[in-house]
């Protein structure tokens, strides 16, 4: 039976997991919701996602919702099955680092451009009302400041691990596919963090993912 991945590919959420379902070649079937009503059914909430979210994966009668989950998971079950990529190796404390690095991912990264992809791409659909300008450059020099970290980090390295891409990397691979339309000043001058991004963008997986799910620019009117 095949992956059925519900939601929607402008989600940068689904983006992850479509990145490391084509990293890993794992075929899925994609089920977009015919509409923002449906995933805020009742039917929905009781079985698919209790917060009325996307993406939710379902792989022979197992669901499982939230898309760093979702990626870890097809990690566990599926890495090795038909390639020789691999995102989290099996080295107890190499993986420790992997985690290390997600966790600074979704603690320190994220959250401000996330806040900046809201305000830019969603928020005129969800509120009915434009992006707010200073909430975007407040939330921007917060990013800055993480990506001066990042820079750090990065010194003499192609991935966030060493030489090879892992999840850790992959999982900031949509967040910056959609501020790179407005914000590559964050790391044009910044060496290390732009030859890492560069880097994510090459590989195989991330480069169909960016070609069959291309980010959308942002619509600020």
């Amino acid at each position: 039976m095949a992956i059925k991945l519900i939601g929607y590919s402008l989600s940068p959420s689904t983006l992850r997991v479509i990145a490391t379902l084509n990293i890993l070649g794992v075929e899925f079937d994609p089920a977009p919701p015919a509409s923002f009503a449906d995933i805020k059914s009742p039917e929905y909430l009781a079985e698919k996602n209790p917060f009325g979210k996307i993406p939710v994966l379902i792989d022979d009668g197992f669901t499982i919702y939230e898309s760093r989950p979702i990626a870890r998971y097809i990690v566990s079950k599926y890495q090795g099955k038909y390639n020789k990529n691999i995102l989290i190796p099996d080295d107890i404390q190499k993986a420790a680092i992997v985690d290390q690095y997600i966790s600074a991912e979704t603690c320190y990264f994220n959250p401000p451009l996330a806040s900046v992809i809201y305000e830019e791409n969603f928020k005129k659909h969800n509120e009915g009302s434009g992006p707010d300008a200073e909430m975007i450059k407040s939330q921007l020099e917060k990013a800055a400041k993480v990506l001066d970290v990042y820079e750090k980090i990065l010194e003499g390295k192609e991935f966030l691990t060493g030489s090879d891409i892992t999840l850790a990397d992959v999982f900031h691979y949509p967040t910056v596919a959609f501020v790179a339309h407005g914000h590559k000043d964050l790391w044009e001058n910044r060496p290390n963090v732009k030859r890492w991004i560069n880097n994510i963008f090459k590989n195989e997986g991330v480069k169909k993912t960016s070609e069959d799910h291309p980010a959308p620019a942002p619509k600020n009117e």
